[in-house]
């Protein structure tokens, strides 16, 4: 089974529609709710559970980010909607790294928050927890790779 795929989705400046869209295409799959009805609010978690098909991620995890919550939070958010739909196998990008890198914090702080989160949440969760395996995608950016394994390991 691929790992499900974690994704922030920015709301800002009245993006609601464009969100929506994305959401749609990507989620060929139940959310268990219209794409309508979806509260985009900072920090909320959206699971998709999907079918296996080829070059896709089965299930995804959508938390919303508006800048507003700190990085730790964000992370957090999609971490417990992941565990508490019984994934285990968890793929979270670098946020707040890439293209937002600076919007609310520098790119060494944002490595800080996301390891942080993972390591927080790790120490929380029992050996009953179903998540088994969490990775972090450096989207070939050798200065996030660094930085996080310095944090993490």
């Amino acid at each position: 089974m691929a790992s499900p795929q974690f994704k922030c989705y920015h709301t800002i400046q009245n993006c609601r529609e464009y969100v929506m869209k994305a959401l749609v295409k990507v989620l060929s799959c139940d959310i268990g709710q219209t794409p309508a009805s979806i509260p985009l609010v900072d920090g909320k978690a959206i699971v998709a559970k999907g079918r296996p098909h080829r070059g896709r991620f089965e299930n995804e995890v959508f938390v919303i980010d508006d800048l507003g919550l700190p990085l730790e939070q964000i992370v957090t958010a999609g971490l417990k909607a992941a565990e508490a739909t019984g994934l285990s196998t968890l793929t979270v990008p670098t946020l707040r790294m890439g293209v937002m890198a600076g919007a609310r914090e520098t790119k060494a702080q944002a490595a800080v928050a996301i390891a942080r989160a993972i390591k927080d949440f790790v120490a929380q969760q029992g050996p009953e927890s179903s998540v088994r395996e969490i990775s972090v995608v450096t989207f070939r950016d050798p200065e996030a790779e660094r930085m996080l394994k310095a944090e993490l390991l």
